[in-house]
């Protein structure tokens, strides 16, 4: 691993590349979590707001 990291320090570009890679999952994992911690108290407020009268 150390080896890989020292061959990946060499190479500016792949280097560049990585890091924005790394970045990009960073933020869609970000945004996802946000966005289901969202819908989830919309859910939340909508059920206390209304009443399920039957089921079928």
């Amino acid at each position: 691993m150390l080896k890989s990291l020292k061959q990946l320090l060499r190479t500016p570009m792949k280097t560049a590349l990585f890091f924005l890679l790394m970045t990009a999952a960073t933020a869609l994992l970000v945004m996802g979590a946000n966005l289901w911690a969202q819908t989830q108290a919309q859910m939340d407020a909508v059920e206390k707001q209304f009443t399920t009268l039957g089921t079928v």
